[in-house]
């Protein structure tokens, strides 16, 4: 058996730097707003607490869609427990080094 590459060409539209800049000072009908940037972290080291050790088991053998799942709720608990009082709550990202998982959320505040 011979191993051939094939490559392929796509060609694609993108807007230029003066559209992007053009389309950027058309007024915004949605106001900004404030929001938090919420880090968590789930442990799951043999010496870490049990619960934080059982949230870090079910992330780690869930699906993507179920572990952001998890993920906000993690989030809501901080907020909760740290008094933030919260309209939404926005998983970003959620990193895995070593034994323990990093949540990145942005939290729009009441």
């Amino acid at each position: 058996m011979k191993e051939i590459t094939i490559t392929t060409t796509t060609t694609v539209k993108i807007p230029t730097a003066n559209e992007i800049k053009a389309t950027a000072r058309i007024p915004s009908p949605i106001e900004p707003e404030r929001a938090l940037v919420v880090h968590c972290f789930v442990d799951g080291y043999e010496f870490s607490e049990a619960a934080s050790h059982a949230v870090y088991e079910c992330m780690a053998e869930a699906d993507e869609s179920l572990k952001n799942t998890i993920a906000g709720d993690v989030v809501e608990a901080y907020c909760d427990e740290n008094g933030i009082q919260w309209a939404s709550i926005r998983v970003v990202s959620i990193a895995k080094y070593n034994e323990h998982f990093v949540i990145e959320a942005i939290v729009k505040t009441i």
